[in-house]
């Protein structure tokens, strides 16, 4: 007899983008950084409404023209957080999707570690993808 569950994870979680970018890039945006906190994140979501108007004081090798999350050639995820503060549910259903029975665990890295196999792959400043150049981590 088949058996069908559903999983649900909720509470935080979030989405990461790593990118490379140009050297011209990252030498602007260090130092509009370090003029001002924040400038390149403003920058991003002045970008989403008015690209254009956006990009009149950058100058044209220095601009991204496209959204933050598609920096990405590099990793792009998405997902919960691994937090005992989050809630790893799983549902067991019939086919027709009524439950059957419900469990429902905190989702910490014990947890995780001593049910599933788990892989990690660190995506730092020494990633063979990323070593030796600019990039865009957010």
């Amino acid at each position: 007899m088949k058996k069908y569950f559903k999983i649900e994870v909720y509470s935080y979680g979030g989405e990461t983008v790593m990118g490379t970018v140009s050297k011209e890039q990252y030498d602007y945006w260090i130092q509009k950084e370090q003029e001002s906190a924040g400038a390149i994140g403003e920058y991003f979501s002045e970008f989403e409404f008015d690209p254009e108007n956006t990009n009149k004081n950058v100058p044209e090798k220095s601009r991204f023209n496209c959204s933050w999350f598609e920096l990405d050639n590099v990793v792009h995820t998405n997902g919960p957080e691994i937090s005992d503060e989050n809630v790893l549910e799983i549902i067991e259903t019939d086919k027709d999707e009524k439950e059957i029975n419900r469990e429902k665990l905190t989702m910490d890295m014990d947890l995780l570690d001593s049910t599933f196999k788990l892989q990690f792959e660190d995506f730092g400043p020494d990633h063979d993808k990323v070593k030796g150049k600019q990039f865009f981590l957010a």
